[in-house]
């Protein structure tokens, strides 16, 4: 029943810190991940393997059967809370760890030791201590959900599934033990806080439950725990899904899927007094992790993964010019590196400085001639130049896609290379072409949690007068972004100085998924 349920719900700023400057790093390879971990070569190893055996239970809970995507996540295990905020773009505190996805992949931060709680006078637990491994599988959770089961998920149930899954333990002889008590979300109801379910089932983002932001974690968790182990509402859960899918308000799905949520809510109340919650062994004969290699980080890795880690999560645009200068003062010790040439490439590029990220892309393409993101890098700084020049000789539109062509070659399925490829056509001022749309597509199947892949998706089918498509691709990220129509007018204007504030280099401001869809729905109304 178990399997059946988590089918069901899947279906429908700062200077970096001196420990993460001197740390000794090591690097793990394997089918699904690439592991940077402080400490031994053995440690970066043994982290691989856990994820693999993670990954593979959870194609089994839930009944995955897609090909796994050739695009790596990249994982950076770090070794305290302080290391971890020096690659916030904006610095800050206050979380143990982050996932998200650029054009340069998927990627998560985290550290790799214990997160301490708090306790009061007499030891009561108001923060219970938190396991980086649970914070790790937890975002990796929401990783294979929007890579394998891209849909529309109310924030109570994305992140209660992914506090569900990220509790999993993988046991002594491959035993998978699900369902386990996450103490982390559970200390919230010592303490008589209570979101009321009918608000829970009904929120559309977090600002729908604007100062109860961890009642909706740990709610959330104990809603998807009650309905997976308690034996009751089989099938709610599932049409709660379907009709939220089919774009039905959350509130009125939830009347309808779980019917009174008044009594729902006295269940869980009940649910959440019990001292011991059911859990669920399912031993495996062998958790097939595959074919995991482990090296030390070379020298250009160890002197820069961590201006790597910055570029992962985004520079702030005001600050290009100075990363640049430190990722070009740090590449010149490794002038002929690939992976130094890489960051001073990307990071150069971003600050503006097209000539000079021509000279290390070259460099970068002469010592790593077979690597496709060289060749596609060098490609498109030369679209730069042409769209600045505003070019309009077909000559050399020709030539610089014979470059992503030769990219594509070289890494094949590498989604920026594809995307790239495509944009050259609208950065000419053309509309791509059949053979771009399916690269932008195959883009968009390879790495679907990302935005910008969604965004220009929609934006393609909306060209081509495709609105139904249109709406169905940005749909699931709509979902969680506020509706404008929410916002009262001090909101709006705080909205645009935080967009000035907070800005990324190398993004643009355009509608937010929730804009866009909006806009699409009225578009199809107006054309029938």
């Amino acid at each position: 029943m178990m399997k059946a349920l988590l089918r069901a719900g899947l279906a429908a700023a700062a200077l970096l810190s001196p420990s993460l400057a001197s740390a000794s790093w090591n690097v793990a390879t394997s089918k699904h991940f690439v592991v940077y971990a402080e400490g031994s070569e053995s440690a970066a190893r043994e982290a691989a393997v856990r994820l693999e055996k993670f990954q593979v239970a959870l194609r089994y809970l839930s009944g995955a059967t897609a090909p796994s995507s050739s695009v790596k996540v990249t994982v950076f295990l770090v070794s305290d809370l302080a290391a971890l905020e020096a690659t916030r773009p904006f610095g800050g505190g206050g979380i143990a760890g982050y996932y998200n996805t650029t054009l340069r992949g998927p990627f998560t931060i985290m550290s790799r030791n214990k997160i301490k709680g708090s306790r009061g006078s007499r030891g009561e637990v108001f923060v219970a201590d938190m396991d980086p491994q649970q914070i790790l599988f937890h975002e990796l959770t929401h990783h294979f959900m929007y890579q394998y089961f891209p849909a529309a998920y109310p924030t109570w149930y994305s992140e209660g599934f992914a506090e569900y899954l990220g509790a999993l333990e993988i046991g002594s002889g491959d035993t998978v033990i699900v369902g386990n008590r996450v103490e982390s979300r559970y200390s919230s109801f010592g303490r008589n806080d209570w979101l009321p379910v009918r608000q829970l089932v009904a929120a559309r983002n977090y600002r729908d439950v604007k100062g109860s932001t961890h009642l909706l974690y740990a709610e959330g968790w104990l809603l998807v725990h009650y309905l997976n182990h308690a034996g009751v509402r089989q099938g709610q859960l599932k049409a709660y899904l379907d009709k939220v899918n089919q774009g039905m308000a959350f509130g009125q799905a939830g009347q309808q899927a779980f019917g009174d949520l008044d009594k729902l809510d006295g269940e869980l109340r009940s649910y959440s007094g019990k001292f011991k919650l059911n859990a669920v062994a399912l031993p495996f004969k062998k958790l097939d992790v595959g074919s995991i290699t482990a090296r030390k980080a070379n020298r250009a890795e160890e002197d820069m993964l961590v201006l790597e880690m910055k570029l992962f999560a985004g520079i702030p645009e005001r600050e290009t010019d100075a990363f640049a200068d430190r990722v070009t003062g740090a590449a010149a010790r490794h002038s002929t590196n690939p992976y130094a040439l890489r960051l001073a490439t990307e990071a150069l590029r971003l600050a503006g400085r097209t000539d000079r990220a021509i000279e290390f892309a070259d460099r970068w393409v002469a010592a790593a001639p077979t690597d496709g993101l060289a060749v596609a890098a060098r490609a498109e700084l030369t679209v730069d130049q042409l769209e600045r020049a505003k070019a309009k000789g077909a000559a050399e539109w020709t030539a610089v896609r014979k470059l992503y062509a030769e990219a594509a070659k070289l890494s094949p399925d590498e989604p920026s290379i594809l995307y790239r490829f495509y944009t050259s056509y609208l950065r000419e001022g053309r509309t791509p072409p059949e053979s771009a749309q399916n690269a932008l597509y195959r883009a968009f199947e390879l790495m679907p949690q990302e935005d910008e892949l969604r965004g220009q998706l929609a934006a393609d089918f909306e060209m081509r007068d495709m609105l139904d498509e249109a709406i169905a691709t940005i749909r699931p990220a709509a979902f969680v972004s506020i509706d404008p129509v929410d916002l009262s007018d001090g909101e709006k204007k705080e909205r645009e100085t935080d967009k000035l504030r907070y800005k990324l280099a190398g993004t643009t401001d355009g509608e937010t998924a929730r804009e866009r869809l909006n806009r699409l729905e009225a578009k199809k109304r107006k054309s029938k």
